[in-house]
Parts: structure tokens; sequence; C-alpha cells
């Protein structure tokens, strides 16, 4: 998949005192590529296109990428304890909508496994 970048947003989250950013895209395009992926443990890759054999980017088909809406945003912020931003504890279809607003994708793309 690549992506083209909407924005770049400085993260509210301080757990280490060092400044993080979330990259936001507004469309993306799927390719198939051989080893595009060399097993980062960050699967987020800056290149040159023509490096996966993508020589004009308009003629790939793009697909609008799933904004955060305000309803969500606000389910996502209910579930924070004020005094300290820590999340409590969640039940599934809260922890969907979280994980959803912080990924910027549809709860229906979010699937959650306990084992116990």
């Amino acid at each position: 998949m690549i992506g083209r970048i909407k924005e770049v947003i400085l993260s509210q989250e301080d757990n280490d005192k060092t400044e993080r950013y979330f990259v936001v895209f507004s469309e993306y395009a799927e390719i198939s590529h051989e080893d595009a992926w060399p097993g980062n443990r960050n699967p987020v890759r800056y290149s040159d296109l023509s490096e996966f054999g993508v020589d004009d980017p308009d003629a790939l088909i793009w697909h609008p990428m799933h904004q955060p809406t305000p309803q969500r945003q606000q389910a996502s912020a209910s579930t924070q304890v004020e005094d300290h931003g820590v999340v409590g504890p969640l039940t599934i279809p809260e922890a969907r909508v979280a994980l959803a607003v912080g990924l910027g994708v549809p709860e229906s793309a979010i699937e959650i496994t306990v084992r116990y």
C-alpha cells in the first residue's frame, strides 16, 4: 500500500517525553511489489515510488482513507480518566472505537482477540 499524506500532527501522548508524530493519510492505493517491506519493526517506509515500480501515481486506483468522525473522537475521549489521561478498563466495543480513531480506520477494520 502507498498513501498520500494529508498532514503530520504532533502526538498528544507524552509517556516517554519524546516528541512523536502521527502521519495522517488522505488516500491509499494498493500495489504489489515483492519485498516492499523488509521486515522492520515499523511497517511504514519512505521511499521513491520508482523503487516500487510506480512511474505514474495518478494511474493508480486511489481510495479515500476513513477519517475519524467527531462522534468517534468523543467516544474515545470518554474512556480517559480526566486527571491523568490514563485509559481505564474498556469493553471490547470501546476498545474497537478507540483503536479505530487512533489508527484512522473504520471500526469494521478492527479485530480484537483475547486469549486467557
